[in-house]
């Protein structure tokens, strides 16, 4: 049986969080199941993006007129999205930093 996420307008993803226990395995698993994934992939993603700027430079500077002008905007466009890439891997990382944070809070109620 499904059950509604409260105010959401979706099913819940997790079971509900009953006991201390289940909210420290939730949080880790936030950081095991979501962060390594999702950051290994996205700094592969800037990889491959400072690649294809590195291809682009070298095509650019053996380049003129019109190609040169579309290769540059590419490139920039290009360094765009690694700034932004960026952006998203310091977001996750505090995120996870957050998870981190509340997974020792619940472990030190379950201690006390």
């Amino acid at each position: 049986m499904s059950v509604q996420a409260s105010g959401r307008g979706r099913e819940r993803v997790i079971q509900e969080i009953e006991t201390v226990e289940q909210g420290i395995k939730v949080e880790l698993d936030v950081e095991s199941g979501f962060y390594k994934i999702l950051n290994d992939h996205i700094t592969y993603w800037i990889a491959v993006e400072e690649d294809i700027v590195d291809s682009y430079t070298r095509l650019l500077e053996r380049s003129e007129g019109e190609v040169k002008s579309n290769l540059a905007q590419i490139v920039e466009g290009t360094k765009n999205h690694i700034r932004s890439l960026e952006l998203i891997k310091q977001s996750l990382s505090t995120i996870v930093s957050d998870t981190q944070q509340f997974a020792k809070l619940l472990q030190n109620l379950n201690k006390g």
